[in-house]
């Protein structure tokens, strides 16, 4: 399995729905099996929309500021929602909205609030090695993870991420530090 296969396409999903799991993703609209409308320049309006299907999979190309790309094996790319948008003069606009992209939209905040958490306390550096980022990704994706876990079992005890990771730390090199102490002349290794 490559590499590609763990972004969002339609061979994910499709793998996905083969499980008995249904998924809906944004998608770049250069991926490889998409259809030809994915490829060409949209010269839509705001609040219209293009979509195919093929097997379980259906695509939507809707036009909001911007165009959105959405697959999903969840929702039917026919079906739309009124979605309210506001106009620079304040004004509530109400458009068509395809029901993937509105779910999309409402559901995607687990991902949003994770970035946020990651992003506090990152230990992450730049690098031009992909091997490393992914390292100090999984390194981060970990830690909050286990903060979650912490505060879901311990919510009496209000621990924040800054000192969770801190305590993190010393629990995992309390025993394998050593300080060099000057006392005179005389130089001494304490081992904690």
């Amino acid at each position: 399995m490559s590499l590609s296969t763990f972004f969002s396409s339609y061979t994910l999903l499709e793998n996905l729905y083969k499980d008995g799991i249904y998924s809906t993703a944004t998608v770049r609209p250069n991926r490889k099996d998409l259809p030809v409308v994915a490829h060409r320049p949209t010269g839509m309006d705001r609040g219209e929309m293009k979509w195919r299907t093929k097997e379980h999979t259906g695509y939507v190309q809707w036009q909001d500021m911007m165009v959105v790309h959405v697959l999903s094996t969840a929702y039917s790319p026919t079906n739309t929602v009124e979605v309210n948008r506001k106009l620079k003069d304040g004004s509530v606009l109400k458009i068509p909205c395809p029901k993937p992209v509105q779910q999309y939209t409402a559901r995607m905040g687990g991902v949003d609030r994770f970035d946020q958490k990651r992003g506090y306390h990152s230990v992450s550096r730049r690098s031009q090695r992909w091997r490393l980022r992914l390292l100090y990704f999984l390194l981060d994706a970990s830690i909050v993870n286990a903060h979650i876990l912490h505060t879901s079992v311990h919510p009496d005890d209000s621990l924040s991420q800054l000192q969770f990771r801190v305590d993190l730390f010393r629990g995992l090199v309390s025993n394998y530090s050593s300080k060099v102490r000057r006392t005179g002349l005389e130089m001494t290794s304490v081992k904690r």
